[in-house]
C-alpha cells in the first residue's frame, strides 16, 4: 500500500512540474509574440505615413508641414495613444523625416 500512495505522489509532483514547464515557455512565447506583434504595427504605420506622403507629393506637388493635414485629408490613421510622432521637414520639394517613437503603456 505504501508503494502505491508513494508512487502516485511522484506521479503528482512529476505532473505538476511538467505543467509548470509548459505554463512557463507559453509565458515566454506570449511575450516574444506580443514583441513582434508591436514592431509589425509600428513597421505598419510607418509604411502608411511614407505611402500618404508620396501621394500628396504627388497630388500637390510638395510635402505637408504636419501629419495633420495627411490625417485630414490623404485618410491618414495614426494611434496618436500608441504613438508619438516625430515629424521633422525641412523644405516642401524634400521628404520629411517620420519617425515613430512607441509611447510607454
Amino acid at each position: 500500500m505504501k508503494r502505491r500512495s508513494c508512487s502516485g505522489f511522484k506521479a503528482l509532483i512529476l505532473t505538476i512540474c511538467l505543467l509548470g514547464i509548459i505554463f512557463a515557455l507559453l509565458f515566454q512565447h506570449t511575450d516574444t509574440l506580443s514583441k513582434s506583434l508591436q514592431a509589425q504595427s509600428q513597421q505598419a504605420a510607418q509604411t502608411a505615413i511614407s505611402r500618404a506622403l508620396m501621394t500628396c507629393y504627388a497630388v500637390e506637388g510638395c510635402y505637408p508641414s504636419s501629419t495633420d493635414y495627411l490625417e485630414q485629408n490623404y485618410g491618414l490613421y495614426i494611434d496618436h495613444q500608441k504613438y508619438l510622432v516625430d515629424y521633422r521637414i525641412f523644405s516642401t520639394n524634400l521628404m520629411p523625416e517620420v519617425h515613430l517613437i512607441p509611447r510607454s503603456a
